[in-house]
């Protein structure tokens, strides 16, 4: 059997009023055919939407005034401009993952094996680094619990969620884990519960732990190892980003910041690489923000903020996609030692209180 190719999924075709076809593809500049090879065309790529050869479509169009070389010439064509490729079963390539987990995750793989330089393989690849991952979320409200929804959709092996508090009548209205009738109940049973639905094949902890210090980390978590710390949380205000910077210091642990702002504005970063980076207290020392005074802790403990779901889940949305880059190592990410912040009212982005 010859070489058997297959229809690009994302091709997208269009014929002109002057019945010239135009072939679409993500990251390509347009296929042009002429009105007289259009209808042909379009046979074969119906053709190619099962595995095929070239010699499955001369076959096909054997009644056609098409010659076998002509035909050969219009598929090297099509093959040359990406409308098709050769064709590879995934369920017999050589990967750690499952029939199963290839099947729930065709679509994000089709995604990513289209972007430029990038195969199936490579796409497959990035799925094994999500699935073998374990990532830390701190805080189970607005933003963790779309960040580990998502992350749990998406195929991450491992997940660890860390909160203390109960749920509130206020959290189902954006905290996408919880419902009206777990109003009262410990947020973390309730997240390990509904996430082991979402995704059963991965392994969900839960922490319930408030964070008040670096050795309330370190002893909670001192037997467990992370790809990544998402901080998802703001209290104790003013204090929790340096305790977990610090306990990044000392695990060597990479951590990504990111929430929104109480103006609808979101920010994303910075993401912090022990060894490789500046750490958060280099970037802002934690004397720009001291809070050690009892009435400027008194207020910060009164404090709640102003926030609607759709900026919860943005921020959540925008977190994730960092981490889908540098856990699969599907390109570098974007906030390395810097801040970006989304204005929601008018979508713009600029550079937050961070830059190299």
């Amino acid at each position: 059997m010859g070489k058997q190719y297959i229809l690009n999924e994302v091709a997208y075709a269009h014929l002109t009023p002057s019945k010239r076809l135009h072939i679409a593809l993500p990251h390509e500049e347009n296929v042009m055919f002429e009105e007289k090879d259009s209808d042909v065309i379009l046979t074969i790529l119906n053709i190619f939407k099962n595995p095929a050869t070239v010699d499955d479509v001369s076959t096909a169009l054997l009644d056609t005034p098409y010659e076998v070389d002509d035909i050969a010439s219009l598929v090297q064509r099509l093959f040359e401009n990406n409308v098709i490729k050769e064709y590879k079963d995934i369920t017999a390539l050589d990967t750690t993952l499952t029939p199963k987990q290839l099947a729930k995750y065709d679509r994000q793989l089709r995604n990513y094996a289209v972007l430029p330089n990038f195969t199936i393989n490579d796409a497959i690849k990035q799925q094994e680094r999500l699935d073998a991952a374990s990532i830390l979320i701190l805080g189970a409200g607005g933003i963790g619990s779309y960040l580990a929804i998502g992350l749990a959709q998406i195929g991450v092996g491992t997940l660890h969620l860390i909160d203390f508090d109960e749920i509130e009548l206020s959290n189902t209205s954006r905290q996408v884990l919880y419902r009206e009738k777990d109003v009262g109940k410990s947020k973390i049973e309730v997240a390990v519960k509904n996430l082991t639905e979402v995704a059963p094949d991965a392994t969900v902890v839960g922490h319930n732990l408030e964070v008040t210090s670096v050795n309330s980390l370190t002893e909670e978590l001192k037997s467990d190892q992370f790809d990544l710390i998402a901080v998802c949380a703001d209290k104790p205000l003013g204090k929790l980003v340096y305790i977990v910077d610090e306990f990044s210091k000392l695990s060597g642990t990479p951590v990504l910041y990111g929430g929104p702002y109480a103006d609808s504005k979101i920010f994303l970063g910075p993401l912090i690489i022990p060894g490789k980076t500046k750490s958060y207290s280099e970037l802002v020392p934690s004397s720009y923000v001291d809070t050690s005074n009892p009435k400027v802790a008194s207020i910060n403990e009164y404090r709640e903020t102003a926030i609607v779901d759709t900026d919860n889940a943005l921020a959540a949305k925008m977190m994730e996609v960092e981490i889908i880059k540098y856990i699969g190592k599907l390109m570098d990410p974007s906030v390395v030692e810097r801040q970006i912040v989304l204005d929601t009212w008018n979508w713009s982005f600029h550079d937050g209180q961070f830059s190299k």
